[in-house]
């Protein structure tokens, strides 16, 4: 089995710059078109995939990979074993994670 190189590092920015402009794509376009919306986001993860680059998981969706906005398409609760609960309005998955200050502090500064 043949080991595969790594990618060059501007090669991973050009993706990286695809990422980010299929996903504020995806942002715009959620309102007006959902189903390209939807194709968006599904680009976008397959672009960061394919050259090993970091999406948050809370963006998009694991199960119908639609972009994840709270307010119009993602409820967020919190309950009381300390859990944050993201509800995907489209499907229904749901994401469980758990907080405390340091989790509160990182996610506020992403």
């Amino acid at each position: 089995m043949r080991k595969s190189r790594a990618k060059p590092k501007w090669v991973k920015s050009l993706a990286q710059k695809q990422t980010d402009k299929l996903l504020s794509l995806a942002k715009e376009e959620i309102d007006k078109n959902p189903e390209r919306s939807k194709r968006y986001s599904q680009l976008a993860k397959k672009t960061a995939t394919k050259y090993n680059l970091k999406i948050n998981k809370k963006t998009i969706c694991p199960n119908c990979g639609i972009l994840l906005i709270p307010g119009k398409n993602l409820k967020v609760r919190t309950n009381k074993q300390k859990q944050i609960i993201y509800i995907c309005q489209a499907c229904g998955q749901t994401q469980k994670t758990g907080y405390s200050r340091e989790t509160l502090k990182k996610d506020k500064k992403s």
